[in-house]
């Protein structure tokens, strides 16, 4: 008995000590993709203090930080390839319906209000003295680091929207010069383009790290009654943000959230992670352009005629169905009375 009991401890010791001594599995990793940024943007140093602290609130998790322009964000998104995004509100509303979630928007001093975070600006040469207004810029060339972005061309070009012109004829022609952004500042400063599509508050950041560039535009129609602060010529929208892939594990969504909205506007240069609850612009913007979800409205495809016309096509079908029954019943009605007669 002594024996069977000595022995029956000796075991669990054993098996204790060995799983002690066992590797612990490794650490869960979260990769996470941010947009890459304009050579003098404060944002970028406000989002690589939140990487820290993520990294240091989240010690359990090792964070893999990518720093993606704006087609390979999409193709990380679509290939499952990275957990966390920090993008544009824009991009996060052109990838939701596939299961995303916006876990926090950024709100600065320049821009306290997370629905109102980003905007455009529409840029021209000072020494131009015939570019008064929005309206003047018709028929002239103009700048974009790329079409599709949403942070300069897609805000500005919803402005031109909203005033009742074509956004797409509304320029003479549109050249796209890739980033960083300051390159739009330079093709209009220089004579390449005639007005330029930039985010607002890079031309403060630019004239605030003394480009010669910056010295040479200015913003035209900055309007005013929302809480951005830099100028801007549209109208403002969500800025930065931290957007959830569809795979992430509800536990881990719980962890990153709380230790987003955990960081204190003094870790982060005064600035902190809100929730955003305005998308709803945003839907509408993409709505004008015929952009992301609404690309549909630019072709002429079955889906399309469906959804605009659906309410039309079934009258129609009903009123042929029962014209086509009536001719039928009428058809039959005569014979049988010519039958009668007969």
């Amino acid at each position: 008995m002594l024996f069977i009991r000595t022995t029956f401890t000796a075991l669990a010791l054993g098996f204790m000590l060995s799983a002690a001594a066992a590797p612990s599995p490794s650490e869960p990793v979260l990769r996470v993709s941010v947009l890459k940024l304009t050579l003098s943007d404060m944002h970028s140093e406000v989002i690589s203090e939140t990487l820290e602290v993520l990294r240091r609130r989240l010690s359990n998790y090792r964070l893999i930080v990518s720093s993606d322009d704006l087609e390979a964000q999409h193709l990380a998104a679509q290939r499952g390839t990275a957990d966390l995004f920090i993008g544009t509100a824009g991009f996060y509303w052109e990838i939701h319906q596939k299961g995303f979630t916006a876990l926090g928007t950024l709100a600065s001093p320049m821009a306290p209000n997370p629905n109102e975070g980003m905007a455009g600006a529409i840029i021209v040469r000072r020494s131009d003295a015939q570019i008064k207004t929005l309206e003047d810029l018709k028929g002239k060339s103009a700048a974009v680091t790329r079409k599709d972005a949403f942070m300069n061309a897609q805000t500005a070009l919803g402005e031109i929207s909203a005033r009742g012109w074509d956004p797409d004829n509304f320029f003479s022609r549109i050249e796209e010069v890739g980033r960083p952004m300051e390159r739009v500042v330079e093709a209009v400063a220089t004579g390449r383009v005639d007005a330029g599509l930039i985010k607002a508050g890079l031309m403060e950041l630019m004239l605030a790290a003394g480009s010669p560039f910056a010295k040479e535009i200015r913003v035209l129609e900055p309007r005013s009654g929302d809480s951005m602060k830099y100028l801007h010529t549209s109208g403002a929208y969500p800025g930065w943000t931290v957007i959830a892939s569809a795979g992430l594990p509800p536990e881990t969504l719980r962890n990153v959230t709380m230790a987003l909205y955990a960081i204190s506007p003094e870790e982060i240069w005064h600035s902190q992670w809100l929730p955003a609850t305005d998308f709803a612009r945003i839907d509408k913007l993409f709505k004008e352009l015929r952009f992301g979800p609404y690309e549909y409205l630019r072709h002429w495809t079955a889906e399309r005629i469906w959804k605009e016309y659906s309410l039309w096509i079934l009258l129609f079908a009903a009123a042929l169905l029962f014209g086509l029954l009536h001719t039928i019943r009428s058809d039959m009605l005569v014979r049988r009375r010519t039958a009668e007669l007969a």
